[in-house]
């Protein structure tokens, strides 16, 4: 059985460029934006909750900036020889700075173009027949923020 594991730090997503100059554009949003990755170091952009502030364009905008980042780690990292044998498990972690108590399902929402950037890389789609098991952790008040994405190829039944 194989695995595949990839991190993802604070400082991919809360330094990114582009996200500061899309989020200029409303004022507000873009503080309340810096104020809850400084104090999770959770990158929340997607979280189901937020998406009624947010415009279509910016989504997509906000996912295709995650998978760019995926597939940049995946690179730094090594991409597997083939893709994990379905059906594939992802075990997600989340590390958190804050003590604030967290929606697993908006955490999980909030990671869509980071799953979507081990597609064709990792695994060979994100459909529910190849990976039909996700697990969350959730860990708070720690001193490192980050995001581990653990694929795990499942046994057949």
């Amino acid at each position: 059985m194989r695995t595949y594991e990839i991190v993802v730090t604070e400082k991919y997503y809360s330094t990114k460029k582009d996200s500061l100059k899309l989020y200029k554009e409303t004022d507000s949003m873009f503080l309340k934006e810096q104020s809850m990755t400084k104090q999770s170091g959770i990158d929340y952009r997607l979280a189901p909750n937020r998406l009624r502030t947010l415009y279509h364009m910016k989504i997509n905008t906000i996912k295709q900036e995650q998978g760019e980042l995926m597939r940049e780690l995946i690179g730094k990292k090594g991409k597997p020889a083939a893709f994990l044998k379905p059906p594939v498990s992802l075990t997600i972690s989340f590390f958190s700075k804050n003590k604030r108590i967290q929606d697993l399902d908006g955490l999980l929402g909030s990671q869509k173009g980071y799953i979507d950037g081990t597609v064709g890389l990792v695994i060979e789609d994100d459909s529910a027949e190849i990976m039909p098991c996700i697990k969350l952790h959730y860990k708070s008040s720690v001193k490192e923020p980050k995001v581990i994405f653990e694929f795990e190829e499942m046994q057949s039944e």
